[in-house]
């Protein structure tokens, strides 16, 4: 006696189908959810910095080189609302070594001045 196939029914095949479809959807919105989270999350940190430079106010109130020497001062007044650290100090092109003078008027040599209040 010959086997009798028999197919899938329409009701099987659209579940099938319908959970396929779903799948595919649920893969692509987790995906979507993802990319757009990390757009969203370099958005903000990039706002965030441009808050913070935009709270940055430095003024240069005096430059002066005795002559003797190779010692030039600059005198920097920070007004704005959040700290500011000088990391590197430029003459000519060249980076030069610089000298912090604390409240008491003694030199503090460091990597980066410590800030200072007028």
């Amino acid at each position: 006696m010959p086997r009798r196939r028999r197919a899938v029914s329409e009701i099987i095949a659209s579940l099938m189908l319908l959970f396929i479809v779903s799948a595919l959807g649920t893969t692509l919105y987790s995906y979507t959810l993802t990319i757009t989270q990390g757009q969203h999350d370099e958005l903000t940190s990039e706002m965030s910095r441009a808050a913070d430079r935009a709270q940055e106010r430095v003024k240069v109130m005096a430059v002066w080189w005795s002559g003797a020497g190779d010692l030039l001062n600059v005198t920097l007044l920070n007004y704005g609302r959040s700290d500011v650290e000088v990391s590197d100090v430029y003459v000519n092109g060249e980076r030069g070594l610089f000298v912090d003078y604390e409240e008491d008027g003694c030199p503090a040599f460091a990597e980066h001045v410590k800030r200072s209040y007028g």
